[in-house]
């Protein structure tokens, strides 16, 4: 058996469909690198966290990445990994306030219809920083939304990815860092 041969049983991963999905496929190649020995890594896009869990049960995916810790018993999970969620808007924009908070109060913000979960955890966090936009913006097109934010239309948030350079954008955020967790969901054997 030669160690650049790719043989053995091929897995199947889900990955939760989000605006986290970088960091999740980020997880997914580095399971790449340790199981290649042992046969290939295939992976598949969830709707859903409710899709994801399905297709555990079903067999359809061999284990999964979701934002959510699953509540039904017959599935494990554990905490993989976690991230800073900051709010983005153009630089221009930014230095016309003088406190980020009248940003997200003020500028229309961006909520993507898909990825309900973050958009409940942001929620909660800028409830508890006494913050409620005025006007909210719905999209399911980062590259519209990223067109508006470029132009100081908008204000948005987003998984902050230390590697990325967000050219012409200005990320903030409030007191405390937004931070949420990545889990690997396994059907309990």
């Amino acid at each position: 058996y030669s160690d650049d041969v790719v043989g053995g049983y091929p897995v199947s991963i889900g990955i939760e469909e989000t605006f986290c999905e970088d960091l999740a496929s980020e997880f997914a190649s580095q399971y790449w690198d340790l199981y290649t020995n042992y046969g290939g890594v295939n992976t598949l896009r969830q709707g859903d966290h409710e899709t994801l869990l399905s297709n555990l049960l079903q067999d359809n995916i061999d284990w999964g990445i979701s934002l959510r810790k699953p509540k039904r018993k017959s599935i494990e999970h554990a905490e993989i990994g976690s991230f800073e969620v900051v709010f983005c808007c153009a630089k221009e924009l930014y230095e016309k306030f003088k406190e980020p908070r009248d940003i997200l109060i003020n500028i229309p913000f961006v909520e993507n219809n898909r990825d309900k979960v973050l958009n409940k955890a942001v929620y909660k966090h800028l409830r508890s920083h006494g913050i409620i936009p005025k006007e909210v913006i719905y999209s399911d097109h980062s590259p519209f939304v990223q067109k508006l934010c470029d132009r100081g239309r908008c204000v948005m948030f987003l998984p902050i990815n230390p590697l990325e350079d967000y050219k012409g954008l200005k990320t903030f955020q409030l007191d405390e860092p937004l931070r949420l967790s990545l889990y690997a969901c396994l059907l309990y054997t």
